[in-house]
């Protein structure tokens, strides 16, 4: 996941901002940030069910806040009928640093699913996890 927030954080860094509004809901130059994000976790093997039902692209983002855009993609595991949303969150106006710089901010969230055995199976037979990894790079264009 780590690789994959950094390698979407990179991407995004490189890409245009001339599509980059907060009336644009699903700027062009985002869908390839989230389909590198995808396909980096896909080819790792993170998400079981990938490119298959619904946990495919493109995705439209859902909530768009200002400059930040949040993509859901959901069934990724078919183990789990729950709690199996992989979550992309594009913020293209973070600032960092002094002088100040425009980042590109990229968060990735997936949930990890405890496997117990036994009596602890029944007594929490839906445990998880939410893991999450961010990554910042500079805006270049």
């Amino acid at each position: 996941m780590e690789q994959a927030a950094q390698g979407g954080a990179i991407f995004a860094g490189t890409q245009p901002t001339s599509d980059i509004t907060s009336s644009n809901g699903n700027p062009d130059s985002l869908q390839a940030v989230v389909a590198a994000v995808f396909n980096s976790l896909a080819g790792s093997r993170v998400l079981p069910n990938a490119n298959q039902g619904t946990c495919v692209l493109p995705v439209a983002p859902g909530p768009v806040n200002g400059l930040t855009w949040t993509y859901t993609i959901s069934g990724c595991n078919s183990a789990y009928t729950i709690n199996n949303d992989l979550i992309i969150v594009i913020n293209r106006a973070s600032v960092s640093g002094s002088p100040v710089t425009l980042c590109t901010l990229v968060t990735v969230t997936y949930p990890y699913h405890w496997r117990f055995y036994g009596m602890f199976q029944k007594l929490f037979p839906a445990s998880y996890t939410s893991l999450s990894e961010s990554a910042t790079v500079h805006n270049q264009m």
